[in-house]
């Protein structure tokens, strides 16, 4: 029987990765740059299964504001079916990617 061991480039592109999320908002701030309001709508990219990307999604909500004190929030989360690998989490289930979002505004 012939064995076929699969590239590292190869395992990249079919395993489960951490959560590809964007994010789209709207703030408010005060004159100083004070951020005193932030709607978003977060996207997380499931892949073609659910796996872990509720429990990442729930993570990355509740982390959004990481260090930061926003009086007004809003974020709507979405959990999206693609056609690609499935997703999955490890280590930081959604932080890393709301600390990044936050850090952009």
């Amino acid at each position: 029987m012939e064995s076929y061991q699969i590239t590292t480039d190869e395992d990249m592109m079919t395993s489960g990765q951490r959560h590809p999320i964007q994010a789209r908002w709207k703030v408010g701030t005060k004159s100083d740059g004070t951020l005193i309001a932030l709607e978003t709508d977060v996207y997380d990219n499931a892949g073609y299964s659910q796996d872990m990307s509720g429990a990442v999604m729930d993570r990355c909500c509740t982390h959004l504001e990481n260090c930061y004190e926003i009086p007004h929030v809003l974020i709507r989360s979405h959990v999206c079916k693609t056609n690609t690998h499935s997703n999955t989490a490890f280590r930081g289930f959604g932080g890393p990617q709301a600390m990044y979002i936050i850090e952009c505004l």
